[in-house]
């Protein structure tokens, strides 16, 4: 079901696309002023897609049990339904007071199909954001079916309260092509940014002194300034360094390309990336 929006996002605004999914866990409600004050500092418009799983009882074939999983079902959409109506009530007053340009839909799918019917509505926008859920901290699928499905960049939320400000912003730089995509992709959230610190780590990737030059030139390009500082990290452990650096700086974003393979057919985080997901401690916009 689609909702009529407060507003039609007008042109040059960048289009943010907020996913939500209401089962089987819970997003943290507290995390929506986060997003949202991202989107309202970047002068964004917004659309939250809503998704509600629909259940067809065909989890069993047998009479009793067909019962029981019928129950089952009926119990967690009356929780997916209740999830959804709280969350478009909390996001209709938190855009209002923000003055943010709107867009609330409701869609409903099959359960194991969440994270593909979210990300091909992620098409159309210029970059998603994945809100904690409850329990679990990044929604990790979520996140990796955008990242390698929508065509743009992610910003993923942790689940503990660590406040979303561009005041010092991060940039991973190891002069790969991933690296260079994020940047590109950032370059609006950087010029917003009162101060950018380059983070250049990498037992497996480094970056040396030219490949530094040739990224300032470019960002000064864009009228960005830049600090930048080498983390030492041993191999396997640069997702960690990394973080650690930005938040011993006080960053409120650590902006970083997400490296991806295939692996029967289907495309995998690499382990820098994989690794920050797993235990992130800040804010994080990726690109792939």
């Amino acid at each position: 079901m689609r909702t009529s929006p407060s507003q039609r996002p007008t042109s040059g605004r960048p289009s943010f696309y907020l996913p939500v999914p209401t089962f089987p866990q819970a997003v943290i409600g507290e995390s929506v002023p986060r997003a949202l004050d991202l989107v309202a500092t970047l002068g964004g418009s917004v659309t939250v897609c809503i998704h509600q799983p629909f259940f067809d009882g065909r989890s069993s074939l047998l009479g009793d049990l067909m019962l029981e999983v019928g129950d089952r079902e009926a119990e967690a959409g009356a929780v997916s339904h209740s999830r959804a109506h709280n969350l478009t009530s909390l996001f209709q007053s938190q855009t209002v007071q923000r003055g943010i340009e709107t867009t609330l839909e409701q869609i409903q799918g099959p359960l194991e199909a969440v994270e593909s019917t979210l990300t091909k509505r992620a098409r159309t926008h210029d970059c998603s954001i994945i809100l904690p859920v409850d329990g679990i901290g990044i929604d990790v699928p979520l996140v990796q079916s955008m990242l390698f499905g929508s065509g743009g960049p992610v910003f993923a939320l942790p689940g503990r309260d660590r406040a979303l400000h561009l005041d010092a912003v991060a940039v991973a730089w190891d002069g790969s092509s991933a690296a260079a995509r994020a940047i590109k992709d950032a370059i609006p959230v950087l010029q917003q940014a009162r101060q950018v610190i380059v983070l250049t780590a990498g037992a497996d990737r480094p970056a040396g002194p030219a490949s530094v030059n040739d990224l300032g030139r470019y960002l000064r390009g864009h009228g960005i300034t830049f600090e930048s500082h080498r983390v030492d990290a041993a191999f396997g452990a640069v997702g960690d360094a990394l973080q650690r650096a930005a938040m011993s700086r006080d960053c409120g974003l650590l902006i970083l390309g997400a490296y991806g393979h295939s692996r029967l057919r289907e495309l995998v985080l690499g382990g820098a990336t994989r690794a920050v997901l797993a235990n992130c401690q800040l804010p994080v916009m990726l690109s792939h």
